[in-house]
């Protein structure tokens, strides 16, 4: 499995919006499962967070995979157009890059030659 993401984290479903977030939810869910099953990712992996009055997104999905998959999938052309969808019934849509495993050891790394070559 893969030790890089693809991050799309979201906040609350714009008011009036409900109806179209649900059928934009539904269309990534199933992208996700094609991505995954044509070997585009590796795997997915969908949070919901509780009410937390705005501090913390409602929710986020991470499109796990090699650095290459991950690189390839955010700019996939389906993908870039759920996520325009995406940002026209939610608010605070953005996307950035996670790390585990042996990628996280490798990240470090990369930070500690930079704090070495200061």
């Amino acid at each position: 499995m893969g030790d890089y993401a693809h991050v799309t984290a979201y906040g609350a479903i714009r008011v009036g919006r409900e109806k179209q977030a649900m059928g934009v939810w539904g269309d990534a869910l199933e992208f996700y499962e094609k991505a995954q099953a044509n070997g585009l990712i590796d795997s997915y992996e969908i949070q919901l967070f509780q009410p937390s009055g705005g501090a913390l997104p409602t929710g986020m999905i991470c499109l796990w995979g090699s650095q290459d998959q991950v690189d390839a999938i955010a700019r996939n052309e389906d993908r870039l157009r759920l996520q325009t969808r995406a940002a026209l019934v939610v608010d605070n849509l953005i996307e950035t890059r996670a790390l585990r495993g042996a990628a996280v050891l490798e990240g470090i790394g990369t930070f500690q030659e930079a704090i070495d070559s200061l």
